[in-house]
């Protein structure tokens, strides 16, 4: 399951709703996929272009599943600072994408819905509880970078994945049963810096990925932090996300020639 994939099924409450506003949830899903290409070393800043480079496949093994393959090949063709980088990828239809992936995997499904002629919903429940695991996965590596500090070994993926849910300022709502010490949002916000730090410290990755890790999430918490509420009906002929951005749609988003002032 990809890291796009797993940030969306947390970012659904029992019902099947999105705990972000679509546009904050695209720029989460966003930052996933390309930290996930820096993680499989497709992927690094270039201080000197202030951007991410796109690094060549190895030529065995090297592919990644298409749909990161896919922004590779938008970022390759124009290599973009990190934060228009993730309003270029959030601009495409990633919610949708993780969403039908997750239907394929069994982990949730679609429902439909109609409140009149002109708007409906869309809902996408968890199948069989899918979501503990990965809720499961973020809690323990809290916990253990609350406890551990100095001594704490990092899962590269999961270290990721909670600090964009933290740079999206939803880490305590999309996992529950966190032990009393990390209920303030300041203390899920150390531990979350306690990850980072001990990603750094492992030395697994060479520094032009740890930069462009952090300029993601840098970029992430600079266009995820938009507002709260979770979705609401969608009008007939609107994609679901863009009908709850304010200015009716993605297109301040979407492509690479976006947020020219950034």
């Amino acid at each position: 399951m990809l890291m796009a994939d797993r940030a969306a099924l947390l970012l659904l409450d029992a019902g099947g709703r999105r705990l972000l506003p679509a546009r904050s949830a695209r720029a989460l899903l966003a930052g996933a996929l390309l930290c996930e290409l820096v993680l499989a070393g497709r992927l690094e800043a270039d201080p000197d272009a202030d951007a991410l480079r796109v690094l060549p496949a190895p030529p065995a093994g090297g592919q990644q599943p298409p749909r990161l393959e896919a922004v590779a090949a938008r970022l390759a063709q124009r290599p973009l600072p990190a934060r228009r980088a993730v309003r270029a990828v959030a601009g495409g239809p990633v919610w949708e994408e993780a969403v039908a992936a997750l239907g394929k995997a069994g982990a949730v499904r679609e429902v439909r819905g109609r409140r009149s002629l002109l708007w409906s919903s869309v809902r996408w429940p968890a199948e069989e509880a899918a979501h503990l695991p990965v809720q499961r996965e973020v809690r323990e590596a809290l916990v253990a970078a609350s406890r551990r500090r100095r001594a704490l070994v990092v899962d590269p993926g999961t270290a990721c994945l909670v600090l964009l849910l933290s740079a999206a300022g939803c880490l305590g709502a999309v996992v529950p049963g966190l032990p009393a010490d990390l209920e303030p949002e300041e203390a899920i916000d150390e531990a979350a810096e306690a990850l980072a730090q001990a990603l750094e410290r492992a030395g697994a990755l060479p520094e032009a990925a740890v930069e462009a890790l952090e300029g993601v999430q840098v970029a992430v918490a600079a266009l995820a932090r938009v507002g709260s509420g979770g979705d609401g009906p969608v009008p007939d002929g609107a994609s679901h996300d863009s009908s709850h951005d304010s200015g009716g749609g993605s297109g301040g988003d979407s492509g690479g020639g976006g947020g020219g002032g950034d």
